[in-house]
């Protein structure tokens, strides 16, 4: 449960709570465990405190604090419930649940009104800040701590904009493409209400988009996800409409006149307009796919990269076509476009006409289609989904670089053209549609494996199918809840997916990601096939099961039966397909990191790269002492202590001292730790 506190009322932090975490409950934002949660904490002693009703969750970040704002405090009595703290009157708070972020305006004392994204143990400056300002008390101020550095709002705005902000919400909804992902907020004086968009870059751009009076709270409609407000003294719950020319009528209403194809019968594109094959295709229902890109001068050129995604300039367009039926009797079903803006993208999608002429426009809501589908010479009817606008952004994410199937991995790999066969990495970098040529061959870059290439592993085959299909969503920093990696270039040890812990077990503490040798115990399976009534996997268009795709995950599965170890030969060969001329004797260090290669297999860290290492942290709070431990794949630790760095002892991790972290480290608690003294670690061969 989290709480938002202001600092008492009066003006000026007048009773001088903003100085403190060790006094009363005020300015902050508070987070406690009503639960009780085995494993969290009691809360501090106070009279305002009644023991027993709730409790401090472990990672509060002020537990067992000692000082705070250049003076010492008795970690007893800091008020362990905060959150965040330098606030003076959070109004309102707001979770954004696509991607967990929380929002909270901060009404201001007399100049500057701000926004801020809250998040765990951070300062957002009152009282000795007021927005990006310092702030002046006149008589009595004070100056602000040595070495303070609060967070700084992601947007502020003085009082010729307004005089009391009133925090919004995420829209995400399907009435307003061009405010998808903004935050709506509005100011009760000025009675202005903007929409904040994030950047690329991570900056903001902020533009008032309507006006009401004395605005008060924002909420949004379940059932379409509209924004809605409500104005103090009006007793009225309002909706935010488009009063102005709506964003399709601006749109060509029909594919043939969007300029892009010179001919409809054959797709054939106009010139500009290049055709790409991925070598892992997206499941869509069974549907068949041709695609196309163009950059919008030619002077425009794309951002390279070998792993991550490559980036655009504004106003590339994707254009990928779907069909479905047997080869001869095939029916055309819709062609999509996805657009690069400054700030992200947006799609359209065309939905093909009955005698297959021509293509019309889709309004922004998206619809629905029964189609009538030849496939293993019987005829059977067919629900198609065509995507709503705001639809086609829950996959193309920025974390996945907004476009799909255009990446190193999944471009790499040879593609028909007028002159011939070429690999489209060499093409594309030839014709100059890179901002530099590339300089590795397609050997030395990654590839995605397709499902039937017997050429590639197993492994190969399904992490690059989970890359096609979860990766967008799935990664750090990916707008899906959970903890695991779906991209093919993130080492396996590293991705989460074998045994891996779940964001939620669904009543079964036996689930995992994918649990080795057991597919029934693997949510990925559970997805993909829509058991037990979970939301088919991926989640956008899809009404059957891809049975293929299930069937390769399967078999991924069962053959992780057992210890997965492939031994440190086994391990150091993966990591040569990327550097030939790696050391690969076990006592070398090709990266100098002081860690040998058989200690970087121990750890499962990579032996060329000096940035990869495993690393070992101790905390102290609240009088104990917490060791946190990375996984050690393929080995294990052991655990010394010494009191003068020269006799080391055995350490003897007490019963109930192991606490498995999502990361799939270890947080080991030592029950009586002495006063001083030295740990060192010990990484060895599993037993």
């Amino acid at each position: 449960l989290y709480i938002a506190l202001g600092d008492e009322g009066g003006a000026n932090d007048q009773f001088d709570n903003s100085r403190f975490i060790d006094r009363d409950f005020f300015c902050a934002i508070a987070r406690i465990d009503v639960d009780r949660r085995p494993g969290s904490l009691p809360p501090n002693p106070h009279p305002g405190v009644y023991p027993g009703t709730y409790a401090i969750p472990l990672d509060n970040p002020f537990i067992g604090s000692t000082e705070f704002a250049g003076r010492a405090i008795d970690p007893g009595k800091v008020r362990t419930e905060f959150w965040a703290i330098g606030l003076r009157n959070p109004w309102r708070m707001h979770f954004d649940t696509a991607t967990g972020r929380l929002f909270s305006a901060d009404v201001g004392q007399n100049a500057r009104e701000e926004v801020n994204l809250i998040t765990r143990g951070s300062h957002y400056g009152w009282s000795f800040r007021e927005g990006n300002r310092t702030f002046t008390r006149g008589p009595g101020g004070r100056n602000e701590p040595t070495a303070f550095a609060p967070v700084r709002p992601i947007w502020d705005y003085a009082r010729n904009e307004g005089v009391s902000v009133t925090g919004g919400v995420v829209y995400r909804g399907e009435a307003h493409t061009e405010l998808y992902e903004a935050y709506i907020f509005g100011d009760y004086g000025s009675g202005s209400i903007w929409a904040l968009h994030f950047n690329d870059d991570d900056s903001v751009r902020v533009k008032e988009i309507a006006s009401d009076s004395q605005i008060s709270a924002f909420g949004t409609d379940p059932r379409n996800g509209d924004v809605l407000l409500t104005s103090y003294g009006r007793g009225e719950v309002r909706r935010l409409v488009r009063k102005t020319k709506p964003f399709s009528l601006l749109i060509p209403s029909k594919l043939s006149r969007t300029g892009a194809f010179a001919d409809l019968e054959t797709l054939t594109p106009n010139p500009g307009i290049v055709s790409y094959e991925p070598n892992v295709s997206f499941w869509s229902d069974g549907a068949r796919k041709r695609r196309w890109f163009s950059v919008p001068e030619v002077e425009d050129t794309i951002l390279f990269d070998p792993v991550d995604p490559w980036s655009f300039p504004v106003g590339t367009v994707w254009i990928k076509h779907f069909e479905i039926g047997e080869p001869g009797s095939s029916i055309r079903l819709e062609t999509r476009f996805l657009v690069k803006t400054a700030t992200g993208s947006y799609g359209l999608t065309y939905a093909w006409n009955e005698d297959q002429t021509d293509a019309d426009l889709v309004d922004a809501e998206g619809m629905e289609r029964t189609v009538t589908v030849r496939e293993g010479g019987i005829s059977r009817q067919k629900e198609w989904l065509f995507p709503s606008r705001n639809a086609c952004r829950a996959c193309h994410t920025a974390a996945a670089g907004q476009a799909l199937g255009f990446s190193t991995a999944q471009l790499n790999r040879g593609h028909a053209y007028e002159g011939g066969t070429a690999n489209q990495l060499d093409a594309l970098s030839e014709a100059g549609y890179f901002h530099a040529a590339i300089s590795k061959t397609p050997a030395q870059l990654p590839k995605l494996a397709a499902a039937d290439d017997e050429s590639r592993s197993l492994e190969d085959r399904a992490r690059s199918y989970l890359d096609a299909n979860c990766a967008q969503c799935h990664q750090p920093n990916g707008p899906a809840l959970g903890f695991w990696d779906a991209r093919f270039t993130t080492r396996l040890s590293k991705s989460g997916i074998i045994n891996g812990p779940l964001q939620s077990n669904h009543s079964s503490g036996d689930l995992r990601v994918l649990a080795a040798g057991v597919p029934e115990k693997s949510m990925i399976l559970a997805r993909m096939q829509g058991s037990d009534g979970l939301t088919l996997m991926p989640p956008i268009g899809l009404k059957h099961v891809h049975g293929a795709g299930v069937a390769l995950i399967r078999d991924w599965v069962m053959s992780l039966v057992d210890d997965q170890a492939k031994g440190y030969d086994g391990w150091v060969a993966e990591f040569l397909t990327e550097q030939p001329l790696l050391a690969t004797e076990r006592g070398a260090d090709p990266d100098r990191d002081g860690r040998s290669n058989f200690e970087e297999y121990l750890g499962d860290t990579h032996p060329g790269d000096s940035a990869d290492r495993w690393l070992e942290q101790i905390r102290v709070r609240s009088g104990e002492a917490f060791l946190t431990l990375p996984a050690v794949p393929n080995g294990r630790v052991e655990l010394e202590f010494s009191e003068d760095g020269e006799v080391w002892s055995a350490v003897e991790i007490p019963a109930g001292g192991l606490q498995p972290q999502l990361d799939g480290s270890i947080q080991v608690r030592l029950s009586a730790e002495p006063s001083a003294g030295f740990y060192r670690f010990r990484l060895r061969e599993a037993d």
